[in-house]
């Protein structure tokens, strides 16, 4: 099996999670957030199959104290975390958002590139992004190897309640983007293994998170626990 590490970037709002824009802005503002429940399992699905050869970015142009505040009560680990700052770096210096050469030159980034590079037996270095805006966010002059657009979470695509605390809206799985990327980073033409399926443009549910709790850096904690759901959830926090 080719052995391919994966520099995967997922963007937060509209793609993991959906709030109301203007009040996250205010952290002291009480705040309901829908977020995609199937994200737990998507994420233990890939490190499952990269293993050490997974580099895990979270990268958002939301506020860093926002965005730290979902991941902790999430109880989800990335391997690097990014956020508005990074990105209005990334434009002024790349005219893009989310640069992959921008990627490239951050220094945690670049060491974990060369440490892949000096492996024996590593290939090609893959890199992915999943995001709403994946394509106005990423530069046509400096592609993503894989670069998915994922449905956006909005009044459009909700169109039922489910209980008081989840949405039904129309997206993509995540798990349809992790299927190509182990497909194409790790078993290219070997069909003799089997890979995770899932429905294409299903059913996902968004619950809730409230009131968003104080964090510590100490505190941001991974969890591959999986939730087994055949439909696509986001849950609030």
């Amino acid at each position: 099996m080719p052995n391919n590490p994966l520099v995967l970037v997922i963007d937060l709002d509209e793609t993991l999670v959906h709030t109301d824009d203007e009040n996250k802005v205010n952290s002291d503002h009480e705040i309901t957030i829908y977020y995609r429940t199937e994200t737990y399992s998507f994420i233990d699905y890939l490190r499952k199959w990269f293993g050490k050869n997974l580099l895990l970015i979270l990268w958002s142009a939301g506020d860093e104290d926002y965005v730290k505040k979902v991941i902790f009560n999430l109880n989800l680990h990335f391997d690097l975390v990014l956020t508005g700052k990074e990105c209005d770096e990334s434009y002024e210096e790349h005219h893009a958002q989310k640069s992959k050469v921008f990627l490239c030159e951050n220094r945690k980034i670049k060491k974990w590139i060369k440490e892949k590079s000096d492996e024996k037996n590593v290939g090609y270095i893959y890199f992915a992004i999943i995001d709403d805006m994946a394509l106005k966010n990423s530069h046509p002059d400096n592609p993503y190897t894989f670069t998915f657009p994922i449905t956006p979470m909005s009044i459009d695509n909700i169109y039922q309640d489910c209980t008081d605390n989840s949405l039904f809206c129309i997206s993509e799985s995540l798990f349809e983007f992790g299927d190509t990327l182990v497909y194409q980073c790790l078993m290219q033409c070997d069909t003799t293994i089997n890979i995770h399926t899932d429905s294409r443009e299903e059913d996902v549910v968004f619950e809730v998170i409230s009131n968003l709790n104080n964090y510590t850096q100490g505190d941001l904690i991974h969890s591959t626990q999986g939730d087994g759901e055949e439909m696509y959830e986001f849950s609030i926090v």
